[in-house]
């Protein structure tokens, strides 16, 4: 082959993506992907997330109190903003047309949420060892 009919990859590319109708060919200077091995051995930086829900803050949330997270919930909430504000609830008693109770147990209590037509009507802090029925799980004919 002659040298002047041998093309480079990167050459090759910019040719291509200008017949494809791109105006400037891709930048030699962008740097690597996040989280990317530098030659170096260290890695880049990730990217942080645009969300303010991340996992430390969903840590935090696992080991507060249940009077943290009612002031949390605001009525009028939808389920799914309720449910990425405190994160995963502990039960779920739900009806088809969008109403139940939503429960975030803590060791203190448990935070109760009613929910109306998948929009927060209120909330109830049930403390540890209130409620229920307390027995062996048992039926009733023994």
């Amino acid at each position: 082959m002659k040298p002047s009919t041998v093309f480079t990859v990167s050459t090759l590319a910019a040719s291509l993506l200008t017949l494809a109708g791109c105006t400037s060919p891709p930048s030699e200077t962008s740097g690597p992907a996040a989280g990317a091995p530098r030659p170096d051995g260290t890695h880049t930086a990730a990217r942080k997330s645009k969300s303010p829900y991340t996992r430390e803050y969903y840590q935090t949330l696992a080991v507060a109190p249940v009077g943290d997270l009612q002031k949390k919930v605001r009525v009028g909430m939808s389920r799914t903003e309720l449910t990425d504000v405190l994160g995963r609830q502990s039960s779920m008693s739900m009806s088809t047309n969008g109403s139940g109770s939503l429960e975030f147990a803590r060791n203190d209590g448990t935070l109760v949420v009613k929910i109306e037509h998948d929009k927060v009507a209120g909330t109830q802090i049930r403390p540890r060892g209130a409620g229920g029925s307390g027995g062996s799980g048992g039926s009733a004919g023994r």
